[in-house]
């Protein structure tokens, strides 16, 4: 027995090594070709700059950013055809999106899981939706998304719990100068000629004097789909979406201005559950309520800005059978409040602090037998980073961050990175940080109760604490761009549920029951590769490849809903007259530890993904698209697929 683990660990090693030489490999020879083309053609298209704002909190270069940033343009949005967040993200990488409780889905970032993956909105926090998760990427319109940044690695100095695997910031668009609209109609359907989707989303948007507003709103309805009509369960329930958002900014002179906002999400998911013993009809309103307030002043050195905001997830959810009904309902409030200090120059260092209280209640009663339970988690924190130009090719940032909880006193969490600038087309950057993730009100007080398991909670839980390293070599040149990284994390004190028995919850056999403790050591490493390629004006090409390795050190078995690898492809298409636009996308998802039917810890095998995009532009007012998702039909077997989709649109705007 010794002998087969210790050739399984040897034969692991090795199959490590070469994914590493691979990638190696693939990124020297795209470098080495690009060298060519920009020989051959210096009048190649350039690599657009993009200024980020995620990995500081101030606008900065994303050449010069300590960390690796992933930014996903309106307009890559737009060519997968995507109208919520969750498929706006489908082909990020290294990050997971998956299926949750209630029909949600949430992202994870280098395999980490959603609750160590934080989700902001224009650099704010929201609720956690339904038991315990984080965001459900499916309530989120994309009509007012004017990028999507994606920070992997743990940047729990600026932004504290959570931000252990990464950050998802939402960026929204602002008000335009003049005024303009817009209505996007869709309809979609897969190859079983169900599912059907209408979508109609907008927005409105101008100026009124010092006033700049924009308002968006997006409705859908979802037909119910189920592969299998014998389970009592329905893959894809009936579904009513409505999504709205009011931006309001101020401009009180060149030097201050006051915004705020005002967006609620409401969705009604209709469809088949079996409870109790029985078929039962569930019927759940999900609703989110997100209001903002920020204030914002130019100093001489710096930028000044306050922000208040609170935003809130109500669930009301019944089960209705012959011999039983059952009603519950729940509400999940955050009120935060900030003040930060940015962008202040102080010879060759760069100062940013900021100060940070807020508060995370949850009341109601949400599982079975449970008695109305109101809890709160409060947190205050102070950070201060620090970007030190030392000399023209090097500069060191410093973060550190000090939070007092509520439940569990303080954490404190360094951070340290460098990007040393070879020439202007090369760089290399390394990053060591610390992160945390606070126990949640749900894992300290909330009873978790459904067919598949009982959770209890632990009053007496510790935060996870997580140990991270990564070096990244980064380069353009003429057509080309790209970067490699090694990254590895450690994480310990995991959170994780462990067994200690059965529970008879009326279903078909007796429920496992668990509680949750901090028992696990774990741990993320792999490989990470991107690349461009401006092929001319008209063809480009992106692509994404990451292997990861992870361990739950408690059990040796690999992490839940961590793929071994993964790979995303895109080639775009753009007209010389901008008329025609079209992508083609190519994504491959490695095997995974998942839930399959009910059975936890199963491999879920790997699959790829083929969709189609199209785009018509009579003129600047009209445009007609159209696409298929899965145009191989792919099945999967850890999640319910919704087979072929074929969707076809009209934009127009005024």
């Amino acid at each position: 027995m010794r002998l087969r683990i210790i050739l399984s660990s040897i034969q692991k090693e090795q199959e490590k090594k070469m994914r590493y030489l691979f990638f190696s490999l693939v990124f020297c020879c795209a470098l080495s070709f690009s060298g060519k083309a920009a020989d051959e053609a210096d009048s190649a298209a350039s690599i657009d700059e993009k200024i980020v704002v995620t990995a500081s909190t101030m606008p900065e270069d994303l050449k010069e950013v300590a960390g690796t940033v992933e930014v996903i343009s309106a307009e890559e949005i737009q060519l997968k055809g995507a109208i919520t967040l969750a498929e706006a993200l489908e082909d990020a990488a290294s990050l997971n999106l998956t299926l949750v409780a209630g029909r949600g889905i949430v992202p994870t970032i280098r395999g980490l899981g959603n609750r160590r993956t934080l989700v902001l909105f224009n650099g704010k926090r929201v609720a956690t939706d339904f038991r315990n998760t984080s965001v459900d990427l499916t309530l989120y319109s994309t009509e007012n998304i004017e990028r999507i940044e994606i920070v992997r690695g743990p940047f729990s100095a600026l932004y504290g719990s959570e931000a252990v695997g990464g950050v998802i910031n939402i960026i929204t668009k602002g008000s335009p100068d003049a005024f303009q609209g817009g209505v996007d109609l869709k309809y979609s359907q897969n190859n079983h000629n169900e599912l059907a989707t209408p979508s109609i989303r907008g927005y409105l948007g101008g100026h009124l004097d010092k006033l700049g507003y924009r308002l968006t709103f997006h409705a859908l309805n979802q037909d119910m789909y189920d592969m299998d009509l014998d389970d009592n369960f329905t893959d894809f329930d009936d579904e009513e979406r409505r999504f709205g958002q009011l931006d309001l900014e101020y401009k009180i002179d060149e030097n201050q201005s006051v915004s705020g906002s005002i967006m609620f999400s409401r969705s009604n998911r209709v469809g088949l559950r079996y409870k109790n013993k029985e078929r039962t009809d569930r019927d759940a309103d999900s609703d989110r309520d997100n209001i903002t307030f920020q204030y914002d002043r130019s100093l001489t050195n710096g930028h000044l800005t306050f922000s208040a905001y609170q935003s809130k997830y109500l669930m009301d959810r019944q089960y209705i059978g012959k011999k039983k009904q059952e009603y519950f309902d729940l509400e999940n409030k955050l009120t935060q409040y900030e003040l930060r200090l940015s962008h202040l120059e102080l010879g060759q260092h760069v100062l940013n602090t900021g100060l940070e209280y807020r508060d995370e209640n949850r009341s109601g009663i949400e599982n079975r037998g449970e008695t109305d339970i109101d809890r709160s988690n409060t947190n205050s924190a102070i950070y201060l980073q620090d970007k030190w130009s030392t000399c023209d090719h090097f500069a060191l940032t410093m973060g550190v961050r000090y939070d007092d909880h509520s439940s569990f006193g303080s954490s404190f969490t360094p951070r340290l990175a460098g990007v040393f600038t070879f020439n202007d087309h090369l760089r290399l950057k390394a990053y060591y940080g610390e992160g945390f993730r606070a126990p949640t009100v749900y894992e300290l007080f909330v009873e978790t109760v459904n067919n598949r398991e009982n959770v209890l909670p632990n009053p007496d839980l510790e935060p996870e604490e997580s140990n991270s390293f990564e070096i990244s070599l980064e380069g353009e040149r003429g057509r080309f761009s790209g970067s490699l990284r090694v990254f590895k994390t450690d994480l310990d004190q995991a959170i994780e549920k462990v067994r200690i028995g059965t529970v008879d919850l009326g279903g078909p056999r007796p429920t496992p029951q668990f509680i949750w403790r901090n028992v696990a050591k774990a741990t993320s490493e792999g490989v990470e590769a991107e690349v461009y390629f401006a092929f001319n004006e008209y063809f480009t090409m992106k692509l994404s490849a990451m292997t990861n390795d992870t361990e739950n050190e408690s059990t040796g078995e690999s992490l839940f809903n961590a793929p071994e690898e993964e790979a995303h492809f895109s080639l775009n298409y753009l007209s010389e007259d901008k008329s025609w636009s079209g992508a083609l996308r190519f994504n491959h998802t490695g095997d995974q530890l998942a839930s399959i039917k009910g059975h936890v810890g199963k491999e879920a095998d790997a699959f790829n993904m083929v969709d189609f995009y199209l785009s018509k532009r009579f003129n600047d007012k009209l445009s007609l698209y159209g696409g298929v998702d899965n145009i191989a039909d792919e099945k999967l077997n850890h999640i319910p697929e919704e087979g072929r989709v074929t969707y076809l649109g009209l934009k127009v705007n005024f």
